[in-house]
């Protein structure tokens, strides 16, 4: 239930993936930490849910979090996955460039000769 409930906050974080991915233009650290800082303000909420939050107070309190958890297992993680994340898409550009070179070699060495016969 907590998770359909925060299902946008995951398919944000999906959606920055297959962005990065595809294009790799914005920075995947900047977009996973973003991404644990919103997961941290709703897991304050959710183990709060007693109490009614603001935006301030609710930064200050993952801020705190963050340091007395000394952020070490977030880093690890954002630090993982933009490595993982970083090597799969250098391999699939190899692989995607490997094939378009191969089917060029592949025109190449198949095109029929064609004889030029003097008259």
């Amino acid at each position: 239930m907590l998770y359909i409930q925060h299902a946008p906050i995951f398919h944000a974080l999906f959606s920055t993936l297959e962005d990065y991915y595809d294009n790799g233009r914005d920075s995947l650290e900047d977009k996973l930490n973003e991404f644990f800082e919103i997961l941290t303000k709703k897991m304050f909420e959710v183990l709060n849910a007693q109490y009614d939050f603001d935006d301030t107070y609710l930064s200050c309190a993952t801020v705190v979090i963050n340091e007395k958890q000394g952020g070490d297992l977030h880093r690890q993680i954002v630090s993982s996955l933009r490595r993982s994340f970083v090597a799969t898409r250098a391999l699939a550009q190899g692989l995607y460039e490997a094939d378009r070179v191969l089917t060029n070699i592949q025109k190449v060495l198949f095109l029929p000769l064609i004889c030029i016969h003097p008259t």
